[in-house]
This record gives C-alpha cells, structure tokens and sequence, in this order.
C-alpha cells in the first residue's frame, strides 16, 4: 500500500466569519499558501504523521480507538470533551 498526499490552499475570511457559524454567507478566498499531509503505513504496520520536523508513530489500533472516542463525544454532544483532545494533539500549535 503506498502514501496518500492530501494539498490543500489556506484561506481568508474577509467578512462574515461569525455570520457563517448563523448559516448566513461569508465572503472568503484561497491563498497561495499551501498544507499537504503524507500518510503511509510505517514499517511498523502503524501510521506516521510528520509535521515541522516532528515525527509521530502510532499504531493502527490506537487511531481507531481515538476515532471511536471522538465519535461518542460527538454523537453525546461533548464538543468541549473533543476541543481538549485537538488541544493536546501532536499537531495542536
């Protein structure tokens, strides 16, 4: 099985940030600044997330019991249970 390259443009709100969280319209743009994210299965037979220089490898097994975490939180409604788990995320800044 080999790697997957996601690449994605930023973006920038110009007005309207807060407007969209009421359903109304914003107005937004693409900018020419980019994030791509590689994900293969390591050596290991785990999943390695590289970001900045930093490496991190975790087990197959482990992504899928944080998935399931997540999705109860989110089906029970505990969205600040998932905000502090994105907070402490390898990729959190």
């Amino acid at each position: 099985m080999g790697e997957v390259v996601a690449r994605a443009p930023g973006k920038v709100i110009l007005f309207g940030e807060h407007a969209v969280n009421r359903g109304q319209a914003a107005l937004s743009a693409a900018v020419g600044m980019y994030c791509e994210c590689v994900v293969g299965v390591g050596s290991g037979g785990g999943v390695e997330f590289v970001s900045g220089g930093r490496v991190a490898r975790v087990g197959v097994a482990e992504v899928l019991a944080a998935g399931a975490v997540v999705d109860g939180m989110l089906a029970s409604g505990n969205f600040g249970g998932v905000r502090a788990i994105a907070r402490a995320d390898f990729f959190a800044p």
